[in-house]
């Protein structure tokens, strides 16, 4: 029971830190087979990818904990530029996913805290919208 006690909070943050990690090798990884001209639409449109519990829908799901682990939502967000960079089809589908709402939300968080986790952000909803993200849609999105 002691060694528990002691040891209680270390298993935890040793279990975030592996998710960090884990985001950070993703992310790294998809920038470099991107670079290389790797056709990654083809592994990306698969339902294990795009599908309600798909790895688009849990790299969303890390923007909504921005707040409280800006790294892994920095890290999931460069994840999500590359992916949306290379599919049209993925950008479809995170904006059915509403990743808008949680990219407005990172931004603002990243302009706070994390710079890096701001530009990732900007870059994101160019991609994702085609176009600089909306003063309107930011104002709707701030009571979230």
């Amino acid at each position: 029971d002691c060694h528990e006690s002691w040891f209680g909070g270390f298993d935890e943050h040793y279990k975030e830190e592996m998710r960090y990690y884990a985001l950070a090798v993703l992310a790294n990884s998809l920038q470099l087979l991107s670079s290389h001209g790797v056709k990654m639409h083809l592994v990306i449109h698969s339902e294990k990818w795009l599908g309600n519990n798909g790895l688009l829908f849990a790299l969303i799901s890390k923007l909504t904990h921005a707040e409280k682990r800006p790294h892994n939502a920095y890290q999931a967000m460069r994840c999500l530029n590359t992916i949306f960079g290379v599919s049209p089809k993925a950008r479809a589908r995170g904006i059915e996913l509403g990743a808008q709402a949680w990219l407005v939300l990172s931004r603002r968080i990243g302009r706070s805290s994390h710079a890096l986790l701001e530009e990732e952000s900007d870059s994101a909803m160019k991609t994702l919208t085609g176009a600089s993200v909306r003063p309107s849609l930011i104002s709707r999105l701030h009571s979230i």
